[in-house]
């Protein structure tokens, strides 16, 4: 049986969305689960973004609240993107639609107490006030660099359902990740 060799990526070359994708699959993620912009999707945005776009990956990360298949299980997005310099690890954990207006100083109050706290975690916000955990890395990464970033995104993911949102009762999570463009 043949064994397939992963580029690890000692000698810090550039990584391509091929080695990101392998280090996805050592990572765990089957790679049935990994996914591209849709080409209609790319063809339709902004001459400058289509880059950005042809440069990302999509990844469905599962999380369940009781670490059993049940029914509060959410399915969140992560987009990983290779730019020029940086690959961007972002999931959006809830959308500001879903914030109550009361609550959204407390919760930023937290997540910059998280940012703090944790190691390796980021708390961030998007020009709506969507909530993303996210990564950067710089593109000459290697796969531990990467395996320990794309894992901080997770335990972002944990540590706030887990610790922030058990504090703000009004506040419900729902997916982030829209099955339907993808499979």
């Amino acid at each position: 049986m043949a064994t397939t060799t992963i580029d690890m990526n000692d000698d810090h070359k550039p990584v391509t969305k091929g080695m990101l994708r392998a280090w996805l699959v050592k990572f765990g993620i089957p790679d049935d689960r990994i996914f591209e912009p849709p080409a209609e999707e790319i063809g339709k945005a902004p001459q400058d973004i289509r880059p950005v776009l042809e440069s990302m990956l999509i990844v469905p990360y599962k999380y369940s609240v009781n670490k059993t298949e049940d029914e509060n299980t959410m399915l969140f997005e992560a987009k990983i993107t290779i730019l020029r310099k940086w690959i961007n690890v972002k999931l959006m954990i809830i959308r500001s639609t879903e914030i109550p207006k009361k609550l959204r100083l407390p919760l930023y109050e937290k997540l910059l107490k998280g940012n703090f706290d944790l190691n390796e975690v980021t708390f961030s916000l998007s020009q709506p006030g969507d909530v993303f955990v996210e990564a950067d890395l710089p593109v000459g990464t290697d796969y531990y660099n990467f395996e320990s970033e794309y894992g901080s995104v997770e335990f972002g993911v944990d540590y706030f359902l887990s610790e922030i949102v058990a504090t703000l009762n009004e506040i419900s999570v729902i997916d982030t990740f829209q099955a339907d463009l993808y499979i």
